[in-house]
């Protein structure tokens, strides 16, 4: 995980959650280049313990195919079933990473049981069971968990809100979370017998299932809208701010002028607006025509209102700088949505 995703993805939302206040624009600034600093530090300690699985395997392909068949499903899992199925909840997701995880370490510990139903005849090396064959259970078991859990959220929000309703709610949770941790160390330093350790698997996945659905305020319409494959034309309107112009209009070739500003928007001529059928607003891509550049020397911004110029487009101090645009050198504009 690179660190501007960490901060962005992990540890401002976990501020959020815990509803930590800001104190300042700079002093927050310099907490997180303090959280970041230590993030770096844990995740090259991470990163240098999950070698030591890796050096039992003869070559670098072995390891290669183990470290994706344990790693990938997972998230090849949330991800997929995120993008491609409008159902799929966050208790879906947590289910699927930790109940997920839980059942491929069972499978790495006991994969003449568990695995073997999978392997379609394939013979079992007693050094490295089932190395890649493995990715196949492991993908099957996160997506079962994830669907099974996403198919009882009607079950988990209706015990949820009456848990809700007791005074005690809080720590009803938190008992909760604490039996979902208990069960995941049983899982991971392998105490009791298998029975019993998928046993507490499933019942780690409904714990952590029905923490996730209580602590997360969960709105299909508000919170996925945009974010599914069946809703792309509405994540073009969300990226682009406003409705987004489906016609196909030409490539126009101009030459710049700058204008003493820095606003984010180009102004073209209403002949070249015409051309490119685009209207106020459209997004508009503009680059360098010289082809031998593969498109070094451009910027994405607005279009604002057209002028009576033709093959002339006025450009902001900011787009030259940023695109190092040289002068007396003709650009395209194509307008983009």
């Amino acid at each position: 995980m690179q660190l501007p995703q960490y901060i962005n993805d992990v540890h401002r939302p976990i501020k959020k959650l815990l509803k930590k206040k800001y104190i300042s624009e700079d002093s927050e600034s310099k907490k997180e280049l303090g959280a970041a600093r230590i993030a770096s530090i844990v995740f090259t300690v991470v990163g240098i313990l999950a070698t030591i699985p890796f050096n039992t395997y003869p070559t670098v392909y072995e390891a290669h195919g183990y470290f994706h068949s344990t790693l990938t499903p997972p998230l090849v899992t949330a991800i997929f079933l995120g993008v491609f199925w409008k159902k799929f909840t966050p208790a879906g997701v947590v289910a699927t990473f930790l109940g997920g995880s839980s059942l491929m370490i069972l499978g790495a510990r006991y994969p003449g049981i568990l695995i073997a139903p999978f392997s379609h005849g394939t013979p079992m090396d007693p050094i490295h069971p089932y190395t890649y064959i493995s990715a196949l259970y492991n993908t099957f078991v996160c997506v079962f968990l994830g669907v099974f859990v996403t198919f009882t959220q009607p079950l988990l929000l209706k015990v949820t809100n009456q848990i809700r309703r007791s005074e005690s709610h809080k720590k009803i949770i938190y008992v909760f979370i604490a039996f979902a941790a208990l069960f995941q160390i049983m899982v991971w330093f392998n105490l009791g017998s298998l029975f019993i350790l998928l046993v507490a698997t499933f019942l780690l996945t409904l714990l952590t299932a029905f923490a996730a659905a209580y602590s997360i305020n969960y709105d299909p319409k508000a919170q996925i809208e945009g974010l599914t494959a069946w809703s792309i034309h509405r994540a073009k309107e969300i990226f682009k701010g406003g409705k987004v112009n489906e016609h196909i209009g030409e490539i126009v070739k101009v030459h710049w002028k700058l204008r003493n500003d820095n606003e984010d928007y180009i102004n073209v001529s209403h002949k070249e607006m015409k051309s490119m059928e685009a209207e106020v607003g459209d997004l508009i891509y503009l680059c360098d025509a010289r082809k031998y550049l593969g498109g070094l020397k451009s910027v994405h911004t607005k279009l604002g209102k057209p002028h009576n110029e033709e093959s002339i487009v006025y450009i902001g101090n900011e787009h030259k700088l940023s695109a190092l645009f040289q002068e007396g050198k003709i650009l395209y504009v194509e307008k983009e949505m």
